[in-house]
């Protein structure tokens, strides 16, 4: 402003002096005044306009530093919603290296993020390489591709995890790589194998009650038969020995079907208040004079507290301890310990644990443990764990099973403190591990 005011006095755009100001010889005087209003107008041009300016720099940065303020809330807040996701969250690149890797993707699968960053998604899966180039394939076609896999983490765990698989594109579409959202569903596999063994068990249930109703009764007459005509006869040698072969498959039968009959129609359930330790201990006493108690078997009690108060059915919940003490001992030909524990669990629930160390079970073994006829001893009748399984079942309970071959067994009760009779079976459950 200053210097166009002097531009426009020396083109004589404006005059340098006001005319006339020369007549009364009072030149130097109205120089200096004119040229002193001149600067003054100017001065104050130049410093409305710097103070505009100034206003306008300052309110524009402190929009600035709004819409910073604002990008970086907007950028915490999709960090957290990423964070937050239970589902794991990859990205990677056309070749499979992860460039990205949230929280629950380091928690399933057991690496921390920064270490699966350094890595390709065809290590940290535990695949090889066509196993990428079949998933990029299938992008090719469809907008997102769906697998599961068996995965074992990196803490030894057994996981089911269930994979989508997309295209990761810029703003403007281009491909950049690919994006691998993946949840554990172990859990839920465990569920859909329970609720399939609920259906076989339920039909089972169901042919049991009709045909312990059509055997015992002629089972019981010809049981009768035998031990009179035994008694009547005074049969020796080879004819005694074979009678009394029948006399005892008759009661084993009878056995048989008194376990079916309690399977199938397990008659009305009975809650009271009482004291799990105690029931616990009366049980184990019993197990000194049974048959399958040897003298190189060691039982180890370890209750936490002393007196756990709880409201079961006291009788079916003795024949749970006496099946799974009995088969623990049987899974111990050549002695070993057995270690029972009782506690306090969290979510008003107790805990109690039968562990041995004798021959174990496979998973398969495992995953058929519960259902009828299929015992792992040959003197059983199969019936004695899909007992236990019933009557944890009406307590609203569940069971956890943890074994490897030649590594023993622990077989681990969940029980609410007060049962709840008529619980939907959908939430109960058993898992195997």
């Amino acid at each position: 402003m200053y210097a166009l005011m002097v531009l426009l006095i020396h083109y004589r755009v404006i005059p340098a002096y006001p005319e006339g100001a020369f007549e009364d010889g009072e030149v130097a005087t109205v120089r200096i005044l004119y040229a002193l209003v001149s600067h003054m107008v100017s001065f104050f041009a130049v410093a409305y306009l710097a103070s505009y300016l100034t206003e306008n720099l300052r309110r524009t940065g402190r929009e600035l530093e709004l819409r910073r303020d604002d990008l970086a809330q907007l950028r915490e807040l999709n960090d957290n919603i990423i964070d937050s996701i239970n589902s794991g969250l990859l990205t990677s690149d056309w070749e499979g290296a992860i460039t990205f890797a949230n929280r629950a993707a380091a928690e399933i699968t057991g690496r921390p993020a920064g270490d699966l960053a350094r890595r390709n998604i065809v290590e940290v899966l535990g695949q090889e390489r066509p196993f990428l180039w079949r998933i990029r394939s299938a992008l090719e076609r469809e907008k997102r591709f769906r697998f599961e896999l068996d995965y074992a983490d990196a803490r030894g765990r057994d996981l089911f995890l269930g994979f989508t698989v997309s295209i990761l594109r810029e703003r403007s579409g281009v491909p950049l790589g690919m994006i691998f959202i993946f949840q554990d569903l172990t859990e839920i596999r465990a569920l859909e194998e329970e609720v399939a063994l609920k259906k076989r068990m339920a039909a089972l249930g169901e042919m049991a009650a009709g045909v312990a109703h059509e055997l015992r009764n002629p089972l019981a007459s010809m049981s009768g038969s035998v031990q009179v005509l035994k008694r009547d006869l005074r049969l020796r040698g080879e004819a005694g020995d074979l009678m009394d072969i029948v006399v005892k498959e008759s009661k084993r039968l009878d056995q048989i079907i008194r376990d079916f009959l309690l399977f199938a129609k397990p008659g009305r359930f009975q809650a009271e208040n009482a004291d799990l330790v105690a029931i616990l201990r009366e049980t184990l006493s019993l197990l000194e004079n049974s048959e399958e108690r040897r003298a190189n078997h060691r039982v180890v009690t370890q209750f936490s507290p002393a007196s756990i108060p709880v409201t079961v059915d006291v009788n079916r919940m003795k024949q749970v301890f006496w099946n799974l003490a009995k088969n623990a001992l049987k899974a111990m030909p050549d002695g070993g310990t057995l270690t029972v524990r009782a506690a306090d669990a969290i979510e008003g629930q107790v805990a109690v644990t039968f562990v041995d160390t004798g021959m174990g079970m496979s998973e398969q073994d495992i995953a058929s443990n519960f259902q009828p006829f299929h015992g792992s001893f040959a003197s059983g009748t199969g019936l004695g764990l899909a007992i236990v399984y019933r009557i944890i079942e009406e307590h609203g309970g569940r069971i956890k099973v943890k074994s490897r071959p030649g590594a023993g067994t622990e077989v681990a009760l969940y029980l609410p403190r007060s049962a709840v009779t008529g619980q939907p079976a959908e939430e109960r459950r058993w898992t195997g591990s």
